[in-house]
């Protein structure tokens, strides 16, 4: 672990290369990952802990690979320690990325967050350098990826500076600390809480500003003790009430740790579940398919033509809708599952109709036969029964489906009395018609 001869000569060698940044000065270099700082970086005991190790198992940082002492005369800066890091293959995430996947039900925003500030609170430390250039995002499965984690700061320190780096998401917690008092145990709590109540706040809206600059501090909704929408959030009625209420409870929780009434490893828990509830309640207040309910209507009526020409003309964006409601709400299901369902309410509809059209055609053609000669029965009860039910299928498969079972199982059942009511009546006609043709020849 500690900083080899070569990696050593790589770093003094390219010195001219790296770049400063806060404090500190970097480089990438083929698969690895140099960092320089004019001492041991202040995150230096969280970088070798078996904490930050955890996270890079989850492929959240980059693996440290070696560290040490290095001379480096970088733009009159003196950097006399060196860390070398293998280099993730990353892109830096945007608000926009994170309020489309978080719109499409996707939650790895919200729990590789809460794993991240989870794990550096149980080590001691406070990241305090919330800013989109620190996030990034590994491969096409979402994937956080948090950099400049060597800057975070020990809370044993005495009074750290949290006022270096980016600041938009510190407001709550110096809200609760000038209610409350000094407890810095509080500040990854609050900054995680921050983060996910801009999160809230953007879904709400369908803005990502919102959560990009953190647009709605905790002095816009936390005022004299109380929770409110802030001014300028233009919200439904029910979005609204799904945002106060997540509103309260984060609020609520967070003071509970400042003032030591609940643990800080409880509150992340509680924090995402929070925050999960309320992002699902404001996707299934978003998405809508009306014309569900009136699918599972028709099925559930017998209408199964009904139904499946009405899923049929589904447009895309309803199914995508129905995909995502199902994965939400266990109350539905996406357009294949539907589609399943439907089909086989047509079967058993189908399968009800032919067993009860044979068992009644078995017993008239039987009775049919029997008049006809006792040794006609058999023969007249199986031909009731084949023939009742071939009328049965060819009525259904044409006409069934669409004025429901009930209308089925009575037409499907008599459709095959009635064609003979009907060819006899088509005979008879034709009888009659060809007697007065004979009639007219004769008569001239």
């Amino acid at each position: 672990m500690a900083l080899g001869s070569d990696t050593k000569q790589i770093i003094q060698g390219k010195c001219s290369e790296f770049k400063i940044g806060n404090n500190s000065a970097w480089r990438l270099s083929g698969n690895r990952f140099f960092k320089l700082w004019p001492t041991k970086a202040p995150g230096h005991d969280f970088l070798i802990s078996p904490d930050y190790e955890r996270l890079a198992d989850l492929g959240m940082v980059a693996r440290l690979e070696e560290y040490g002492a290095v001379k480096c005369n970088i733009g009159g800066v003196q950097f006399r320690y060196g860390y070398a890091y293998s280099r993730l293959e990353t892109k830096l995430l945007t608000a926009e990325e994170v309020l489309k996947a978080v719109s499409r039900g996707e939650v790895w925003w919200i729990n590789h967050l809460y794993l991240f500030f989870k794990q550096i609170q149980k080590a001691g430390f406070l990241y305090f350098d919330i800013d989109w250039s620190n996030f990034g995002k590994a491969g096409d499965v979402g994937k956080l990826v948090f950099f400049d984690v060597d800057s975070a700061r020990s809370w044993n320190r005495k009074r750290p500076n949290l006022r270096r780096g980016n600041q938009d998401f510190h407001t709550l917690f110096y809200v609760l600390r000038r209610e409350l008092g000094e407890n810095l145990e509080i500040f990854n709590v609050a900054v995680l809480a921050e983060l996910y109540i801009a999160t809230v706040f953007a879904q709400a809206c369908d803005d990502p500003r919102v959560l990009a600059a953190n647009k709605y501090g905790a002095r816009s909704y936390y005022r004299e003790g109380k929770v409110d929408i802030p001014r300028g959030l233009y919200l439904g009625s029910s979005e609204k009430g799904i945002v106060k209420e997540f509103l309260s409870q984060t609020v609520e929780l967070c003071k509970r740790v400042a003032t030591g009434e609940q643990s800080s490893d409880e509150a992340f828990d509680k924090l995402r579940s929070i925050v999960l509830k309320a992002l699902n309640e404001l996707t299934l207040n978003k998405l809508r398919c009306p014309e569900f309910a009136e699918i599972v209507g028709l099925r559930d009526e017998g209408k199964w033509r009904l139904a499946l020409e009405k899923l049929d003309n589904l447009s895309q964006d309803r199914k995508f809708a129905l995909e995502k409601l199902s994965e939400l709400n266990p109350r539905y299901v996406n357009a294949e599952t539907l589609r399943a369902s439907i089909e086989k309410s047509k079967v058993e509809i189908k399968r009800n109709l032919l067993i009860a059209t044979a068992a009644i055609y078995l017993v008239v053609g039987g009775v049919v036969g029997y008049f006809l000669g006792e040794s006609y029965t058999a023969v007249g009860a199986f031909l009731g029964a084949m023939l009742g039910s071939l009328f049965a299928v060819l009525y259904f498969n044409e006409k069934g489906g669409i004025e429901g079972k009930g209308e089925d199982y009575v037409l499907g059942i008599l459709v095959f009395i009635l064609s003979l009511i009907g060819i006899v009546v088509a005979v008879i006609g034709m009888i009659f018609k060809i007697l007065g043709w004979i009639l007219g020849l004769i008569l001239g």
